[in-house]
């Protein structure tokens, strides 16, 4: 916590422990051991991504959780994936022109290569080299990571 001035308190916020996306979170100030009115401020913890389909490869069919899969992608890697699903952009990097949203895909183990931000809710890849059947997929974005799905099949 930081005193700014007479009229100002600054303080970081910890990334989300866990389960409060989307939840408010409103403060009180304590000071001369007297509490502040709870705040009209609230702070909203951002939800983090999720993946709802993947397409690129020359087979496409449905998980048995509903996600979107891409299959017979070549071992080698080398094909350009589109991912999509939701909260894939970085809002507070929005007036940076130069790097708007930044996130990272990784299929299993590797990341995958030269990701491209499309929009919040889609994103391209270069697909890694790999091999196996429901490899698993996850996007991150500033430490927020979506739930891993099996949507990608070499």
């Amino acid at each position: 916590v930081k005193i700014v001035d007479d009229h100002k308190v600054q303080c970081r916020m910890e990334a989300d422990p866990g389960g409060n996306a989307g939840e408010d979170f409103k403060f009180i100030v304590t000071g001369l051991n007297r509490d502040s009115a709870l705040s009209t401020f609230a702070y909203r913890y951002p939800n983090p991504p999720s993946v709802t389909s993947i397409v690129g490869c020359p087979v496409s069919n449905v998980t048995e959780d509903g996600v979107g899969a891409t299959l017979e992608c070549p071992t080698e890697g080398g094909t350009r994936l589109t991912i999509f699903g939701s909260e894939f952009c970085n809002f507070d990097a929005v007036a940076n022109a130069s790097s708007p949203c930044i996130s990272t895909v990784r299929i299993g183990v590797r990341d995958c290569q030269n990701p491209k931000y499309i929009n919040a809710s889609a994103l391209s890849c270069t697909l890694p080299e790999g091999a196996g059947l429901g490899v698993p997929v996850e996007v991150s974005m500033n430490a927020r990571f979506s739930r891993s799905v099996s949507a990608v099949s070499y």
